[in-house]
């Protein structure tokens, strides 16, 4: 009796949820990488996490990356505008420079403020996507305090094929992109390149000290390349790399009249992953990021950061479990027209872990030192445990923690004659402690999960009254997630909630930009040649300042697509964004572009 009220529960939850991804996948059991860094199948794991496939980006059309993950279970996304503009995500609550972006297993170097500028990374540049929610420095160092994003870059798998595409839409936006990349003999290889240019809408409102009445235009080249031989079964050696040009108008009002942007982004690495024998894995990668930044206006700035990386793990299988061992090295260094008291620093670590299963039981345990040439020494871990106690049913729960450093601006930016600090060098690294735990069920593409999460964050930094950056006490946040997506007959569903408490503990105010509910649902029917989708997004009540004192409202919005497969190789495909033309602000007084219409015609050879 139990069991059967225990398999009927999730049909419920996934037909009640009132408010996420798109179209859900229906890999029944994804291996996931990012989670443990050994590949592993989701269902083994205790960690929560998503997984964006191929096909699911495909059908996300002219959206951007970001948008892409705000339909991901506990992530909110703003952005001051449209692309090219600055962007954040926040993962269960946590600040937005508190998630690690990572491409292709290298960090996105970030900006001088320690943003990622994530969402310019084109979507049809990308394999797929996986989504770590909770602390995982024990795993990967500093910023992994909400959790981790990995992108995997097109890399090239069976027989050599190419696809393009081109689209047309609103404000006047037209591009297209094209992928060649397969395998010959033992030589693996991948080509993809996008452009894009739009006349853009107006990114400020009237309100706003920055308004210009004119359309904010942008353009987009970018470029992607893998290339990788196999040296018999057990060494593969390969190069890879990525750049990506934005120019992007933004608004400056009566103190910069026109100005305009421009940010170049490159990741190049080698690797060799060799297979020593049956037990023993060991993978080399070597790395270089950067990610200039430049203004042409009034207040003409040139910045640039890089990092170097090095990077050795091994994986060794034993007769009670695999083992992790790694070490890593991480160079920044910051070039910059305005002048910073220091410029370079550097970043060492080991690190251990292990996983197993018993049973219907699974264990896992990581731990990592990190050596920073400002802050010191730092330690951290974690540890999670999931057990499968009905066929289908698992409940999981893991603990972890974590910390994040200050960026070249935080600390050195330098202030004007006669105002209050910009910096402050005493800064302390902020540091996390988190848990949370849950249900899963699952059952053929049926899947279900339940999760509640707990993050203090300590040292928090924040700008005070003068916006000189501070520690201040602790943040708090709490929260449960609830999903489920599935098949019924020949529709798709998905849906997701997020209640949470993201609390300065300071001042007992909500953090900025961070609602208290949030979430989606989807629905597609694929009838013969068409397929259609809706999705609806919807957000609380936000603030835009640390004090509440900017209110941004609740806010709900509607998605539509059509899909014709005109011919096996050939597809035909439209879009109609914010359907309902909602008014709505990610970050006060910025426009988020209306009613907006996409059509685009793809072809794939595969």
């Amino acid at each position: 009796m139990l069991q059967a009220r225990l398999r009927c529960l999730p049909l419920f939850l996934s037909a009640g949820f009132a408010c996420a991804a798109d179209v859900p996948s229906f890999d029944a059991d994804p291996v996931i990488v990012t989670a443990t860094r050994v590949a592993s199948p989701r269902s083994s794991l205790s960690s929560d996490t998503t997984v964006i496939n191929a096909r699911e980006l495909q059908q996300a059309g002219n959206k951007t990356l970001g948008e892409v993950l705000s339909r991901v279970p506990g992530v909110e996304f703003a952005r001051t505008g449209g692309l090219g503009q600055p962007a954040s995500l926040y993962l269960r609550g946590a600040n937005a420079n508190q998630t690690l972006v990572l491409l292709d297993g290298q960090r996105l170097a970030p900006g001088a403020d320690g943003s990622s500028a994530f969402d310019t990374i084109p979507v049809s540049m990308i394999d797929r996507i996986e989504i770590v929610r909770g602390s995982a420095s024990g795993l990967y160092g500093a910023d992994a305090v909400g959790g981790v994003v990995q992108i995997f870059t097109k890399s090239g798998k069976g027989a050599p094929a190419g696809s393009v595409s081109v689209d047309a839409g609103s404000d006047r936006t037209f591009g297209g992109s094209a992928n060649v990349g397969g395998t010959v003999g033992d030589t693996r290889f991948s080509v993809s390149v996008d452009a894009h240019n739009s006349d853009g809408f107006n990114l400020t409102k009237p309100k706003s000290i920055y308004y210009e009445a004119d359309r904010d235009a942008w353009r987009q080249r970018s470029a992607n390349a893998n290339l990788s031989h196999f040296f018999g079964d057990n060494v593969e050696v390969g190069v890879r790399g990525t750049y990506v040009d934005t120019q992007a108008d933004y608004d400056g009002g009566a103190y910069d009249q026109d100005p305009l942007s421009h940010r170049t982004q490159s990741a190049g690495a080698a690797y060799a992953n060799v297979k020593v024998n049956d037990w023993w894995q060991s993978n080399f990668l070597a790395g270089v990021g950067r990610d200039r930044y430049v203004t042409d206006s009034s207040y003409p700035s040139n910045t640039a950061t890089t990092q170097q990386q090095f990077q050795w793990t091994n994986i060794l299988k034993s007769g009670v479990g695999q083992w992790l061992i790694g070490a890593e090295y991480l160079r920044e260094s910051l070039d910059s027209t305005t002048e910073y008291d220091q410029t370079t620093r550097y970043n060492s670590s080991v690190q251990a872990g292990w996983q197993n299963d018993f049973g219907p039981h699974h264990l896992q345990g990581n731990v990592r030192y990190d050596d920073n040439s400002q802050f010191g020494g730092k330690t951290t871990g974690g540890v999670g445990y999931a057990w499968r106690f009905v066929e289908g049913w698992q409940l999981f729960a893991n603990a972890g923690t974590s910390f994040h450093v200050p960026s070249f601006v935080d600390l050195y930016y330098p202030s004007w004659p006669g105002f209050a600090p910009a910096s402050n060098p005493n800064l302390k690294p902020e540091e996390g402690r988190s848990v949370d735990g849950g249900l899963r069920w699952q059952s053929g593409n049926w899947r279900a999960d339940a999760t509640a999460f707990y993050n203090r964050i300590d040292n928090l930094i924040t700008l005070d009254a003068n916006y000189t950056p501070q520690n201040v006490n602790a943040a708090r946040i709490r929260g449960l997630t609830l999903n489920g997506n599935g098949a019924l007959g020949a529709f798709e569903l998905g849906a997701n909630v997020t209640w949470q408490d993201p609390e300065n503990e300071d001042t007992g105010k909500q953090l900025a930009r961070r609602a208290k509910v949030y979430g989606g649902a989807t629905v597609a029917q694929t009838i013969g040649d068409w397929r259609w989708n809706a999705s609806w997004q919807a957000a609380g009540k936000r603030y835009d300042d640390q004090a509440n004192t900017k209110p941004l409202a609740g806010y709900g919005k509607l998605d539509l697509g059509l899909e014709y497969q005109i011919a096996r190789q050939w597809r035909a495909s439209a879009q109609l964004l914010n359907a309902f033309d909602r008014d709505y602000e990610l970050a006060q007084y910025y426009s988020t572009g209306g009613r907006m219409w996409f059509v685009k015609l793809s072809y794939s050879g595969q």
